[in-house]
């Protein structure tokens, strides 16, 4: 069994779905983008909507609904003979850009991996105050190739941001320590459903924290301002509750609480 998730672009989850393990990405997922589209434009109808999809979703029908409701989209589809051969030319300009900008490509084979091993090492053993300058030379000489060739294409800028969704389905996965053991499906998709929940409580929950805090993943949010020691009493009329004294985030705790409470 495996799943379908839907995020946007700033890591909210707009649906999960569980599927079959013989079933492909396509049938179902198909049918929840066509769903959360229409839900979309009825409530913003002349909003603009693009579509980043990962290598499961390819299917013709899904490209052609999105065409036929002028939607936009990118799909990374894993490189294959037909790709490849159609893509000879594009491949061919940029080895001949790169060569005559930079000169041949000095980090390829056995030879330009022991170098480059060398280079790096060499860089690890420079003073603190070098190495920062160092790193960043290096780094600039070897994603050259990729920000003046292939950074240009507006495809690629596009499907870029796609990198932040792998991420949540990671935060998702790891962080909730997703489990579907169970030997039936309904129990696995209500599994599902209540992962999902969590992660949607989390996201929402790091929105109330500090700007300082809002870039944490879920699993830090978690261990800083969830699991959290205190001791807690009751009196006849209120309950108490004191956090420990080497709690380092007391006061941005205390702040959050009242973020929430304020926000009913």
């Amino acid at each position: 069994m495996a799943h379908c998730l839907v995020f946007d672009e700033t890591g909210w989850l707009l649906a999960a779905e569980l599927r079959e393990g013989d079933k492909g990405e396509a049938p179902s997922g198909t049918a929840i983008i066509k769903k959360l589209v229409e839900r979309l434009k009825a409530a913003w109808p002349h909003v603009k909507i693009g579509l980043r999809l990962d290598a499961g979703f390819p299917c013709p029908g899904l490209f052609n609904w999105c065409e036929k409701n002028g939607i936009d989209y990118v799909v990374g589809i894993a490189g294959n003979f037909a790709i490849t051969s159609q893509a000879a030319d594009y491949l061919r300009e940029a080895k001949r850009q790169f060569v005559r900008r930079h000169g041949e490509p000095e980090f390829i084979g056995t030879r330009g991996k022991r170098k480059k091993q060398k280079i790096h090492a060499r860089i690890r053993r420079m003073p603190k105050d070098r190495r920062k300058e160092a790193e960043e030379a290096w780094r600039k000489r070897r994603v050259r190739l990729y920000g003046e060739l292939l950074y240009q294409s507006r495809t690629w800028q596009e499907y870029c941001p796609h990198a932040r969704v792998e991420l949540c389905i990671k935060e998702l996965k790891n962080s909730l320590a997703l489990r579907l053991s169970c030997s039936e499906f309904n129990a696995n998709a209500f599994r599902l459903f209540l992962h999902a929940l969590a992660y949607q409580l989390l996201y929402h929950l790091r929105q109330f924290l500090p700007p300082r805090f809002r870039k944490l993943s879920l699993e830090s949010v978690r261990k800083l301002f969830l699991t959290v020691a205190a001791r807690v009493t009751c009196s006849a009329r209120r309950v108490y509750w004191a956090l420990s004294d080497t709690y380092a985030y007391t006061k941005d705790f205390m702040r959050l609480c009242k973020r929430l409470a304020r926000a009913g």
